[in-house]
């Protein structure tokens, strides 16, 4: 076993966490970079991802070493040189995420943790046995922070996010980075009996988490999950033959897109954004496409209004139908049923909600100060907005 330490992930090119995920999306893609070893193109974005974890390891064992939860004079001093180290096209947000992060980030929870760990890497072998660092090991995954609390029984996991979408809960779901790092936990940590994971969307402060995992109830659940994720892994890279590729939105990260003949030949040119100006059309594109959807919509209205529901196959039509919606008659009334049936105040509450824009037209009536009883959350939408005027909606959320 060869004995080479690898230190970070830009340049590790075994089984780890990503490489599932890459396996799970595309096995030509898969077996290019890993199998192959051909290191292609890497997408700009992917860069900035790698400069702002880097900085942020730098300043981390930093505030670990001098037990200083945050030092804005040193990472004032090395976060030109991060940013400098990008394409110059992501150069200027690179270098603005490292400044919005000194508001953010604060190591102080680390410091005071028991075995605090900064982009610690771990290598197993074929029995999931914690191993020694080493270049070939079955599979390997480095957390970019974590520490246990004093009693050593619970576990905190933190893993940075630079994108500008904040995870929804479905896509939380599909993360691999929650489960393999928890398990990592449980495997250092014999006495460790619940992990927190966390994700840190650093370019917003916001902290999407826990998600808490039990040994107890979810370690042998995890364990056949990082089984199976690796064994496919390995099934896919040792086939010699190039499997097929499957096309989707990650085909514009994707290293070796230049060699895929169904990105060359099969994907929509429309489809293909892989820098500014193809995003620019894309855009362009999917704005006309939804202006003509609703032209279309609202031709089918006008025409249902006045004609009979219209049969576009044997077995599907489109037209009107009559919906049965409830609401209720008094609410205060209901409410009262519900005290009398022994429901808790705080469960009502829980069903009783206002929407956005009822709840700021009652507060205007008041002398009521807003920030005193609402509450912010960070979100994320995508979606075109005016150059001159990107005011938030202040309609339902």
């Amino acid at each position: 076993m060869n004995s080479s330490v690898i230190v970070n992930n830009a340049n590790y090119r075994g089984c780890r966490t990503s490489a599932i995920e890459s396996a799970m999306r595309c096995p030509f893609s898969v077996q290019k970079v890993y199998r192959d070893k051909i290191k292609g193109y890497i997408d700009s974005s992917a860069l900035r991802g790698s400069a702002v974890h880097d900085c942020l390891e730098e300043y981390g064992r930093h505030c670990l070493k001098y037990k200083r939860g945050t030092d804005f004079q040193y990472i004032d001093a090395i976060i030109m040189r991060y940013a400098c180290s990008v394409p110059s096209n992501v150069m200027e947000e690179t270098y603005s995420i490292l400044q919005d992060s000194k508001e953010f980030v604060n190591f102080q929870s680390l410091i005071d943790g028991r075995d605090p760990k900064i982009e610690e890497r771990y290598y197993l072998d074929k029995d999931l046995n914690i191993i020694e660092p080493c270049d070939d090991a079955f599979f390997s995954s480095a957390i970019d922070y974590h520490y246990l609390e004093q009693d050593g029984k619970i576990a905190h996991v933190f893993d940075y996010k630079t994108s500008r979408k904040i995870y929804s809960e479905s896509v939380l779901k599909t993360k691999l980075q929650k489960d393999f790092y928890s398990l990592l936990i449980f495997l250092k940590y014999p006495d460790v009996e619940y992990v927190n994971f966390y994700y840190d969307f650093i370019r917003y402060g916001k902290i999407v988490g826990p998600i808490t995992f039990s040994r107890e109830k979810d370690f042998d659940m995890l364990k056949e999950k990082l089984l199976s994720g690796i064994n496919e892994y390995y099934k896919i890279v040792n086939t010699d033959e190039d499997l097929e590729a499957r096309p989707s939105s990650f085909c514009s990260l994707c290293e070796v897109k230049g060699l895929c003949p169904r990105f060359k030949n099969g994907v929509p040119e429309e489809c293909i954004v892989i820098d500014e100006g193809s995003a620019a059309n894309a855009a362009r594109l999917y704005k006309s496409l939804k202006l003509r959807m609703k032209l279309i919509k609202d031709s089918l209205d006008l025409y249902l209004s006045n004609n009979k529901n219209i049969a576009i196959s044997e077995v599907e039509g489109y037209g009107i139908s009559a919906v049965t919606k409830e609401s209720v008659k008094d609410i205060y009334e209901l409410y009262e049923e519900l005290i009398k049936e022994g429901v808790p105040i705080g469960a009502i509450f829980d069903k009783f909600t206002l929407t956005k824009k009822n709840y700021l037209s009652l507060i205007k009536k008041t002398n009521i100060v807003k920030s005193k009883y609402l509450k912010s959350n960070i979100t994320t939408k995508t979606d075109f907005y005016d150059l001159e005027s990107d005011d938030e909606d202040e309609g339902d959320e």
